[in-house]
């Protein structure tokens, strides 16, 4: 059986035991839930063993390669960087050349404008942007575990349930 199939039949096993009009009957249905109980345990072992199967075998490889490409991604950027300063670097020394291939040509050409900021205070406040504010949920937690206090326009859940192994 399945374990949704275990659990269903479990849940049923123990409303017939409420409503069992004796107790042959009752014990009948207690040996049933007692047998379906140890079936739920015996599956629930099995897949925890598969989860730690998956995350040894599966994720834990796939995140070491993860880190190797994003090393190696950042090698050939920096390798395609150095390259190109350098490139540019000749090309500026000899201003408004251009080098024509059968490929590429390339050439020096003036930036569009860019804008740094030296001043901020100077700056008009109608050029200025003001982020969302950030509601910090981490310290609304720490405030209701201290003091009980639930912050207005905010709702606390400690009815949540997550899966633990061990």
């Amino acid at each position: 059986m399945k374990l949704y199939e275990l659990t269903g039949s479990y849940i049923e096993a123990l409303r017939a035991i409420e409503e069992a009009e004796d107790e042959v009957e009752a014990g009948r249905f207690e040996q049933l839930a007692e047998g379906l109980q140890e079936a739920i345990e015996e599956k629930a072992e099995n897949l925890c063993k598969l989860i730690r199967t998956i995350e040894v075998e599966g994720v834990g490889p796939i995140q070491q390669e993860i880190m190797r490409l994003q090393r190696r991604k950042q090698t050939l950027e920096n390798s395609a960087k150095w390259w190109r300063d350098y490139l540019e670097g000749q090309l500026r020394d000899i201003e408004g050349y251009r080098a024509k291939g059968p490929l590429f040509t390339t050439w020096l050409q003036k930036s569009p404008p860019s804008c740094e900021v030296t001043d901020e205070d100077a700056v008009a406040e109608e050029w200025k942007y003001q982020p969302p504010p950030v509601i910090r949920r981490d310290e609304i937690l720490k405030h209701f575990r201290e003091t009980g206090e639930v912050v207005l326009g905010v709702e606390i859940h400690t009815d949540k349930m997550h899966l633990r192994i061990k």
